[in-house]
C-alpha cells in the first residue's frame, strides 16, 4: 500500500470515476491473512483485521526470524485518523484528515501536473460472473488487463499485465467510498513504472468491473523482455470476534517524534 504514492505522483485521469471521499464503514468482525509472492522477491504475509468502523493491516516478511510486523497501519475511520505503528522502536505516528475528500485524492490532484512525455495506461477489468464462497462472503472473479504504451522520449517502458483474481467487496475499505474502483493496479505492479517518475500518465478505461480486497490472485507482467509472475494466496479467513484494543495505539508506544528527539541530532529511526 505504500507504493501507491509512487504511482500517483504523475497521475492524470482521463476517464475519472467519482472522487473518493472519506467514509465510516461498519465492518463485521473479520480476519483475512494472505501470502504474496512477486518474482524472486521475498514472500510477504499480510493480515487484515476489520471491526465496525476500523481496520488494521499488518505486513510481515515470511522468512523473518523474528515474526514482528515491519509495518502496521490502523484506520480509525470514525476518527478520520490513520495510525502507523513501528514495532521495532515501539513508536507510532498518526495523521488526521479534516477534509471530506480522501487524502490520497488530494495528493494526487496536487501532483498531477507533469511536463514529461505521455504514457497511456489502459485498464480493462471484466467480471467473469463466477462467484466463490469464502466463509459467509462471496468473492467476484475478475480478470484485468493493464497495458502501458509510452510515447517517444518517455522513460517508462511498454508493457502488459494480466491479472486473474477473486475479490471481496468490503464497502468502506481503507475509509474510502469507492476503494474497489481505483485507477491503480495491485501494489507490486507499480514497480513497472518507477523508472518513469517524470512521465505524464494518462489513464484509460475499457471494462470497469470493480475489484476489491484480493483473496486469491495471479498476475503475469511482461515488460522490457522480462516476465514476472506474482501470486496472492489465502492463508486464513475468520469471522471470530476481535478485541477492540487491536485498533488502538498500544499503551507502551511513544509518539515517533518524541522517540526521534531522544536519539540525538542525527536520528536513525527503525524503518517499518
Amino acid at each position: 500500500m505504500r507504493l501507491v504514492s509512487v504511482f500517483l505522483l504523475v497521475a492524470v485521469v482521463t476517464a475519472q470515476p467519482a472522487k473518493s471521499t472519506w467514509v465510516v464503514p461498519n465492518f463485521r468482525d473479520l480476519t483475512i491473512k494472505t501470502r504474496q509472492t512477486h518474482g524472486f522477491m521475498q514472500p510477504k504475509v499480510t493480515t487484515w483485521f476489520f471491526k465496525g468502523p476500523r481496520e488494521r493491516i499488518e505486513h510481515v516478511p515470511e522468512a523473518s526470524r523474528v515474526v514482528v510486523p515491519f509495518m502496521t497501519s490502523i484506520f480509525q475511520c470514525d476518527q478520520r485518523t490513520l495510525i502507523r505503528l513501528y514495532e521495532h522502536s515501539k513508536t507510532y505516528s498518526s495523521s488526521v484528515s479534516h477534509a471530506q475528500e480522501h487524502p490520497e485524492n488530494q495528493r494526487a490532484r496536487a501532483r498531477k501536473e507533469s511536463t514529461g512525455p505521455d504514457v497511456s495506461v489502459t485498464f480493462d477489468s471484466v467480471d467473469t460472473g463466477e462467484q466463490r464462497q469464502y466463509g459467509s462472503y462471496e468473492a467476484r472473479h475478475v480478470k484485468t488487463t493493464i497495458t502501458i504504451e509510452p510515447t517517444k522520449g518517455a522513460a517508462t517502458q511498454p508493457g502488459k499485465t494480466e491479472i486473474d483474481g477473486c475479490y471481496l467487496d468490503l464497502p468502506g475499505l481503507n475509509c474510502r467510498d469507492n476503494a474497489a474502483h481505483e485507477d491503480r493496479p495491485p501494489g507490486e505492479w507499480l514497480m513497472l513504472i518507477r523508472g518513469g517518475a517524470l512521465d505524464h500518465l494518462v489513464f484509460k478505461h475499457l471494462g470497469t468491473a470493480p475489484r476489491g480486497l484480493a483473496v486469491e490472485e495471479s498476475a503475469t507482467q511482461k515488460q522490457a523482455g522480462n516476465v514476472v509472475v506474482s501470486k496472492t494466496e489465502l492463508l486464513k479467513i475468520s469471522e471470530q470476534p476481535l478485541d477492540e484494543s487491536l485498533f488502538e495505539v498500544p499503551s507502551n508506544y511513544n509518539p515517533a517524534e518524541k522517540h526521534m528527539s531522544q536519539m540525538g541530532p542525527d536520528p536513525q529511526p527503525s524503518e517499518p
